[in-house]
This record gives C-alpha cells, structure tokens and sequence, in this order.
C-alpha cells in the first residue's frame, strides 16, 4: 500500500488484506482509494481544552504523542464537526496519559457533495496501517487496557522514584502502585496454574486409562480457565477513567 498527498488530495493505492475485506464486503474490485479535501492538513496543539480552537467542519484526523507516534486516529462528521467531537472525547484522559502533543486534521468540507462513506473508509485505512496504540479495534495481541496499564505503571513508577509530591498525594500513588501490583500477581499466579494444569492434561491424555480422572483434569483446567480470565479483567479494570485522571493530575504536578 502507497498514499501520497497531492493539492488537498489523499490518493492510495491498495492492496493486501485490508484491501481485500473492503472489495468483499462492497463487492466491488477497487484498486485506488482517491480522497478530496478542501485544504492541506491543519496541526493544533492538543491539551484538554483543544476544542477550543478547533471549527465545527467535517474532519478526520490524527493524535500525536510528544514522539510524533500516532496514538489514535478518529473521525468526526457531526453537525459540529470536530469542535464537538473534542470538546466531549471519551478518550481525553487518555491522550493526556499517552503524552499527546498534537492533532493533525484533515478537513472535508466537500463531504456532502462526495460518498459520506469514503471519510470511514478512509480512517479504517489509517487504523490498519498505523496501528494507534489507543484504537480499540487494531490487530495487536494485547487489549488497549494492557497498553494503558503499562503507562500507568511507568508514571506511578517515575513518580515515587522521587519525593517530589506532596505527602498526601504520594501515599495515594503508593496506594494505587500496590493495588496494581496486587492485581498483577495474581493474573500472573493463576495464569501460571492455568498453563502447567493444560500441559499435564496434553500428557495425561495418552497416559489416562480412567476416564474419570481425566474429565476431572478437564474440569479443573475449565475452572483455572475462567479464574484467569476473571483475573485478566480485573487487571484491566483497573483501567477506570478515575484511576487515569487521578495519575494524570499527579503526573502534571509531579512534571512541574
């Protein structure tokens, strides 16, 4: 696949797999993707406030982190266009811990002229390519809550490797530190039991004559099976939007 940005036009020639479910599910046999904008690409300094700034126009477009990595990509095609999508994003703390930097915005004021399909086909193209760390739907082998929890753990970590922050604010961050390392062991325990307990059943099974014995094998390898999932679950729900705008505000403070 190949996109190149011509005088407000995104042309990409495509091929592989993403191209392949698109032609399937619309029938056709669509070589080239060609998309119209009024303009080149606007770049807004993100914050929690950048709705602010942004005009009610029809738009896709990109989170930056403070690496340049797109950390998601969206749409947004309301009747307010972009400065509605921001100004009640489900995701705002989640740019701020992934440390977003930048939006970059293509506008598509032209939109009701052109298919209004083309806009999400055109996000699923970057969603696929780009895999952004904060789209739910990528092709990754780990959940979004894994990667957030893993950013979670390095600020909680940066922070109490100083005493920077006031007392009552720091116990708090030792306190969701060790509700976090709590979680962690026991995914990590029972997942453990869960892997040695399908290993000996893999061996049992051509060893077993007793049919019982190794449906009871069965049984406890189901059960270790849903307590890690369970375990899994609530791992990620550690996750919650409080627990993040929580590590935000102190990491703000912290990074004074």
């Amino acid at each position: 696949m190949s996109t190149t940005k011509v005088n407000g036009k995104i042309e990409i020639q495509v091929s592989g797999n993403f191209m392949n479910n698109l032609n399937k599910e619309q029938s056709a046999n669509i070589k080239t993707l060609s998309f119209d904008f009024s303009q080149h690409e606007d770049v807004y300094p993100w914050s929690k406030s950048v709705h602010l700034g942004l005009p009610k126009r029809i738009g896709f477009y990109f989170v930056k982190d403070n690496n340049d990595k797109v950390i998601y990509v969206g749409l947004a095609n309301g009747q307010k266009g972009l400065f509605e999508r921001h100004s009640k994003h489900e995701k705002k703390h989640l740019f701020e811990l992934f440390n977003a930097k930048e939006l970059l915005v293509f506008f598509c004021d032209d939109l009701a002229k052109d298919d209004p399909g083309k806009i999400a086909v055109l996000e699923r193209y970057f969603i696929y390519t780009l895999e952004p760390v904060l789209n739910n739907d990528i092709k990754l082998s780990k959940s979004t809550n894994s990667f957030v929890i893993e950013m979670m753990t390095e600020k909680i970590d940066k922070m109490l490797s100083t005493r920077k922050l006031p007392t009552e604010i720091y116990d708090r961050i030792e306190e969701l530190q060790q509700e976090l390392i709590e979680l962690k062991e026991a995914e990590i325990l029972i997942r453990e039991k869960y892997h040695e307990l399908l290993k000996k059943v893999s061996f049992e099974t051509v060893q077993l004559s007793e049919k019982e014995k190794h449906i009871g094998m069965h049984k406890k390898c189901d059960y270790y099976k849903e307590a890690h999932e369970k375990s899994r679950k609530d791992l990620e729900q550690f996750a919650t939007e409080g627990n993040v705008i929580e590590i935000n505000g102190a990491y703000m403070l912290w990074n004074k």
